[in-house]
């Protein structure tokens, strides 16, 4: 071995012209202890560090779950869908209900113009009403 040129690449001698200060990229070095498999899966990827990063982001993101969180979200998410959809069948039913009141005080408005002998058309109005407010 020691009668072969060593050779170094020109890549690493850009990097060292640059300096620690230029190659820096905000990262700090820790070292871990770790699983056989974990350890055993970093090296299978290439840069573990990198596969580290990615995994953290991940993570961060809400890309990775487990069985069990990802089961109870989606619970949770159908026992919110359900709730937001009862919300908005109340909303509907409430703005039903305000057109309704609306129309009948306007049909008892209408009727109290009626004049006191009117009473068959007084009693039409009053069905009207009733039956606005019967669907309840």
């Amino acid at each position: 071995m020691l009668d072969k040129d060593r050779r170094v690449s020109e890549r690493s001698l850009e990097n060292l012209k640059l300096g620690a200060q230029a190659r820096y990229q905000g990262k700090v070095r820790q070292n871990f202890t770790i699983l056989p498999q974990t350890l055993e899966w970093l090296k299978k990827g290439g840069n573990a560090s990198q596969r580290v990063d990615e995994l953290v982001a991940a993570a961060k993101n809400g890309d990775l779950k487990s069985n069990y969180t990802h089961e109870r979200k989606e619970r949770e998410n159908l026992e919110s869908d359900s709730v937001y959809n009862q919300i908005n069948d109340l909303k509907v039913e409430l703005e039903r209900l305000k057109a309704n009141q609306a129309q009948a005080a306007n049909i008892l408005q209408e009727a109290l113009k009626l004049k006191a002998n009117a009473g068959g058309a007084i009693k039409e109005q009053i069905k009207q009403v009733l039956g606005l407010l019967g669907e309840f």
